[in-house]
């Protein structure tokens, strides 16, 4: 679970925010399943398939916003900073994300936006005592950093009025244009996020 609160400064054409937020741990690090030889049981599942950190995690960050009468535009950037080591002995690499973006304003319900969002992890501290790393590169904990630059477009409608007002659908759809893994990792092939605010 997240928690996370803003802090503005100025209210104007120009304004930053200071990001505060905390995660805890409350997705599982002990995820496990039958291997390609059954006859060895459930095994332990690898850093990237468990379902959280198992750390408390901070996420701090600032955000600037810039606005004119049709366009806006931004930068944000929010590291993930993980502390301690989770019951598996192992932390999981920080991670740092710097994001810019800028949105044309068409009519009072319909914008649509351009991002350069790249992220950087680090390696994981640490080693979880159940994963072999002789046995696959996957589970080296030495070889999961990695940087990726994504360019993305999007498509934002909002309704001003009526039975949907303060009801805003984004969709945003992109690709990399530059991946780099530490190891042997899935890369991003491309990417589509869709998400529903309400404001009222």
């Amino acid at each position: 679970g997240v928690l996370g609160t803003v802090y503005r400064l100025g209210r104007f054409e120009h304004e930053f925010l200071l990001n505060a937020g905390v995660s805890v741990p409350t997705g599982s690090i002990d995820e496990k399943d039958f291997g390609p030889n059954r006859t060895q049981g459930e095994l332990g599942l690898e850093y990237d398939d468990q379902l959280g950190s198992g750390t408390v995690d901070l996420l701090p960050g600032i955000t600037y916003l810039g606005q004119s009468a049709n366009w806006a535009w931004g930068s944000e950037m929010i590291p993930t900073v993980r502390l301690g080591q989770n019951g598996n002995h192992y932390r999981l690499g920080n991670r740092y994300r710097l994001s810019t973006w800028t949105a044309r304003k068409w009519t009072d319900w319909l914008s649509m936006t351009g991002q350069i969002d790249g992220q950087l992890w680090e390696n994981i501290n640490g080693a979880d005592p159940k994963l072999n790393p002789a046995a696959a590169p996957t589970k080296d904990p030495n070889r999961q950093g990695g940087k990726r630059i994504d360019l993305l477009l999007g498509l934002n409608l909002y309704a001003p009025s009526g039975i949907l007002k303060g009801q805003r659908l984004a969709i945003e759809a992109g690709a990399p244009v530059y991946q780099s893994l530490d190891g042997p990792a899935l890369q991003m092939d491309w990417l589509v996020r869709v998400g529903w605010q309400w404001i009222f």
